[in-house]
């Protein structure tokens, strides 16, 4: 059983196709990098996966169950996560209050909005154990504002893994980030390998290809090329569309 399957998925705009038939299947606990140059429609198809966007045509699959009909908080409760370009935490907030608030949906009552994430022993207790993981625990009362933009970045991937999600949908994780700290998140993403599946979407091409157990590269809305990273670092066609790009833009 695979955790994501796309099959034959196409999005079309208009007369625009940004997405054309295109098939990809994560494995669980494998990670999978969708890479390729500006246009290819990288970013529509994850919002396809995740529901944000509805297909055109063709179906999605989560851990074996059609969810191509679902709206994105139905298959947030089926078992996906997501992370965005741009971050979504809450900036005035510690963090600490911003992983215990991402847990009480998922470790408290659903609905009681009038008692304080604190009353939950569960959130509690899950939150100090994923800030000790994620390495958060001693910063844990200082206001998101004041980290880093790659500190909020990897806030943000522990919140996402709130919901014990099966599959996680991870949009340019390490965008913007320095060279230290694209270093700290791709040991993250080792350390999560085998744990979650992951569907990485990235323009950084040394992550995907240092942390990816298999590479797709779309173009113009297309599956060009897909396979283990050292076959696609390979191919002519890869090296000419995407490589050749990055080169030039260099």
């Amino acid at each position: 059983m695979k955790a994501l399957s796309a099959q034959s998925v196409s999005k079309v705009f208009g007369g625009l196709h940004a997405v054309s038939g295109v098939t990809i299947e994560v494995e669980p606990g494998e990670c999978r990098a969708i890479i390729g140059p500006n246009g290819a429609g990288k970013t529509t198809l994850l919002h396809l996966l995740s529901g944000t966007l509805p297909v055109t045509s063709g179906a999605i699959s989560l851990m074996g169950q059609d969810v191509t009909k679902m709206r994105p908080f139905s298959r947030t409760l089926k078992g996906l996560g997501r992370t965005f370009q741009i971050t979504s935490l809450f900036p005035s907030l510690t963090i600490e209050q911003n992983v215990m608030l991402a847990l009480q949906p998922w470790e408290g009552r659903r609905y009681a909005i009038y008692r304080p994430a604190t009353s939950f022993t569960s959130v509690m207790n899950r939150a100090q154990e994923m800030l000790e993981e994620g390495g958060f625990w001693e910063k844990r009362s200082v206001p998101v504002r004041q980290l880093s933009h790659g500190e909020q970045r990897q806030l943000e991937l522990i919140l996402a893994l709130a919901g014990r999600p099966s599959v996680l949908l991870l949009d340019e994780p390490t965008a913007g980030l320095s060279e230290a700290e694209r270093t700290t998140m791709t040991e993250v993403f080792y350390r999560l390998k085998g744990e979650v599946a992951m569907l990485l979407v990235s323009h950084d091409i040394d992550v995907a290809f240092a942390v990816a157990d298999s590479i797709s590269v779309l173009h113009l809305g297309e599956l060009l090329v897909e396979g283990p990273p050292l076959e696609v670092r390979a191919d002519p066609r890869v090296m000419r569309v995407y490589l050749g790009d990055e080169v030039e833009d260099a």
